[in-house]
């Protein structure tokens, strides 16, 4: 009986974990395409005794999972049929998700393309009280090929990239790859190094940079022949023997120096005032002096990362050289001081790091004229003003949104920003997997790693596509985002991969991550830090990625901590935010990275909440509902030696509020709290409830 009791009082609470009503509670959401997302339904068990069937018909059925092709037969692993049954009474009901033992499929294969009926019987119990063959049909799109090609590149260039007038193209060492795509979304790289066509032209007749054009003839996406394109630039010269170039440059230097010749550690190098001037040549033989423009660099390399009185600043310019094409010519700009202070304009620009950040909800607690009003589909919170809430709120330690007319959302919605969200019934978020998804706090979660399922024992990421679905298929994916993960063994990878650096999946660029050589649990060789394009900076000094975050590598090559002058660095990061310090202590930092007093709720790097007093020290005690010790929230999690009654169990959930009435715990525990969040002893629902324990 002891075992029962969760399931019993899940029933109680939730009417099943998810009840007729609540699968009404999720349409498709708007403007979703329903041959990719699947509606979540539940099913409703085995069928009632004594009832026949009238007739039947498809419920579910996820075509993007299991894409029909030609030759192939037909897949109901996705499918659920639901019957219209009878039972002895007369009265009818819907019985969702039949056993599809019996099932049969024509056609038994597909033996044509486009768009048919599939027909879909099953031997059932019918009004005769006999077996009876009942049928339905389902449209599906059947299509010739699995995979198809979405775009062609070169993966690398051949070994010949200057040829002569004359000269035919070479392609040695040439490799092409494919992005590929599968009929249910994945996409992956193809070598397709074999499978060109012919490039143009096959025969250089001028002078100067070409573009060298390769073609394709693949399987496309309408599923059929498509031509598919990259290119490649080569330079030719001159066939020998004939004229040079009319006229070209011989050379660059620097005629005045940039005004700005004093620089501060990890600041950008300046040229403003700068003079560049280049000797041009003629065929015969005079020479002139011109002035070029500041544009025509198209490359700095400098190192302000250490303090130095010999600074060197190199100058990459492209102009005609005497082959009659463009020419890489270096200039150097000597006498540069760096005088060792840090860049005071060095400023962290992700929204989450450096500044105060909006307070969490607010919690409100229902009780007297402040209440629920409404019924089902038009519920609302009315305050003690006469007010109703809209937006999202926390009633009574739980999480809730109402749109513009504070009518409670349930189901499949989108918030203002634009994100999809799902609520049970009653509104309150559901989090977990849900049928093939997944939800965060009710946020429907895609286009990112997450840990599903997390215990005591094992966290593990898994890669999440757009469509909500777990990737299984290993190595890269690339999400509708532009962000890439890597996937090994069906889960998301943490390493080493090709150069690049996968951390719990996602490619490390634009940040700093503990990198190792080992497994994903283990000793780290340091943090390093990633630039824009994934690859790993180990030039000692500071540095400055795409996104306007600043760095301090050590001389090890690997990210810092601790203070550079008065700026502390937090494993490679300039702190910013609230930040825990190698002492363990917490503390707040400005843009800049130097300490502040400052008090209120901040965020540190990873978005977790922290509540400072005003004098800027970690505040441990509660606060607007919640309870902070040395400074962070807790948050979803169990919580006890708290004041003034030390003994007792919290369970705070991932708003950090305590929310009330019954509340099953990530280890599978319930409890029991009154509405405000406080401890409960007695007896509630016939059940037994000891320090809001469910006493079993």
């Amino acid at each position: 009986m002891k075992k029962l009791l969760p399931i019993l009082l899940a029933m109680l609470l939730f009417g099943a974990a998810f009840t007729e009503a609540d699968a009404a509670a999720f349409p498709a959401a708007p403007g979703w395409n329903s041959n990719t997302v699947t509606t979540p339904k539940p099913t409703s068990g085995p069928m009632e005794s004594g009832t026949v069937c009238e007739s039947i018909f498809v419920d579910v059925e996820d075509g993007s999972k299991t894409p029909c092709i030609l030759g192939e037969a037909y897949d109901p692993s996705t499918l659920v049929i639901s019957g219209n049954m009878v039972r002895r009474d007369g009265s009818h009901y819907v019985h969702r998700g039949l056993d599809l033992s019996s099932l049969k499929v024509t056609p038994a294969t597909f033996i044509k393309t486009g768009s048919q009926n599939v027909q879909l019987s099953l031997e059932l119990t019918g009004k005769s009280g006999k077996k009876e063959t009942f049928t339905t049909t389902s449209t599906v799109y059947v299509y010739r090929y699995k995979e198809y090609c979405a775009s062609v590149y070169v993966a690398r260039n051949p070994l010949k990239t200057i040829y002569r007038v004359g000269d035919s193209f070479d392609k040695t060492g040439m490799k092409f790859g494919g992005n590929m795509e599968t009929r249910n979304g994945e996409t992956y790289q193809k070598d397709l190094t074999a499978g060109y066509r012919f490039a143009t032209p096959t025969k250089f007749q001028q002078t100067g940079e070409q573009e060298v054009t390769f073609t394709f003839t693949l399987i496309g996406k309408s599923d059929y022949n498509e031509s598919f394109k990259t290119s490649i630039i080569v330079n030719v010269l001159p066939a020998a023997g004939e004229a040079l170039a009319e006229k070209w440059c011989e050379s660059v230097y620097i005629a005045r120096d940039p005004d700005k010749m004093t620089y501060a550690i990890g600041e950008t190098f300046d040229p403003t005032g700068m003079i560049l001037n280049a000797v041009m040549k003629t065929k015969d033989g005079k020479s002139e002096t011109v002035q070029l423009p500041l544009n025509d660099v198209y490359e700095y390399a400098y190192s302000f990362g250490t303090e130095t009185d010999k600074a060197v600043v190199t100058l990459y310019v492209r102009e005609k050289g005497k082959s009659g094409i463009a020419e890489k010519f270096t200039v150097y700009l000597r006498g540069v001081t760096v005088n060792g202070e840090p860049a005071k304009t060095q400023k962290d620009t992700h929204t989450n790091r450096a500044r105060l950040v909006a307070p969490p909800l607010k919690p409100i607690y229902s009780g007297g004229t402040q209440n629920w009003t409404g019924s089902s589909g038009a519920r609302r919170f009315r305050m003690a003003d006469g007010t109703y809430l809209t937006g999202w709120q926390a009633i009574d330690g739980r999480r809730y949104y109402f749109n513009e007319s504070g009518i409670l959302q349930t189901g499949w919605f989108k918030d203002t920003t634009g994100e999809w969200f799902c609520a049970y019934s009653d509104g309150t978020m559901y989090d977990g997997q849900l049928e093939n998804y997944v939800c965060d706090n009710g946020r429907w979660v895609r286009n990112e790693a997450y840990v599903v399922n997390p215990t005591w024992a094992e966290i593990v990421y898994f890669v999440i596509d757009g469509n909500g679905h777990v990737v299984t298929k290993d190595g890269w994916y690339t999400a509708a985002t532009g962000d890439r993960f890597y996937v090994q063994n069906g889960e998301a990878y943490t390493g080493w991969v090709d150069g690049y650096y996968a951390w719990r999946g996602k490619l490390a660029k634009n940040t700093c991550v503990p990198t190792q050589n080992g497994a994903y649990y283990g000793t780290y060789d340091g943090w390093t830090v990633f630039d824009d394009s994934g690859k790993a900076v180990k030039t000692a000094g500071w540095f400055c990625d795409g996104n306007g975050q600043w760095y301090y590598i050590d001389s090890n090559g690997y990210g810092a901590t601790g203070y550079v002058g008065d700026q502390y660095i937090d494993h490679g990061f300039l702190a910013t935010g609230a930040v825990k310090m190698g002492n363990n202590t917490l503390a707040l930092f400005d843009e800049s990275g130097r300490q502040i007093k400052k008090g209120g709720w901040f965020a540190d790097r990873e978005g977790n909440y922290c509540y400072f007093n005003w004098d800027g020290t970690p505040y441990t005690g509660w606060v607007d509902g919640r309870y902070c010790e040395a400074g962070y929230m807790m948050h979803n999690t169990l919580g006890n030696m708290i004041p003034p009654n030390y003994e007792d169990m919290y369970y705070f959930n991932k708003d950090g509020l305590v929310p009330g009435g019954w509340t099953l715990d990530i280890w599978g525990d319930w409890h029991y709290y009154t509405n405000d969040g406080k401890i409960f002893t007695g007896t509630v629902d016939g059940l037994s409830v000891v320090n809001s324990w469910l006493n079993q």
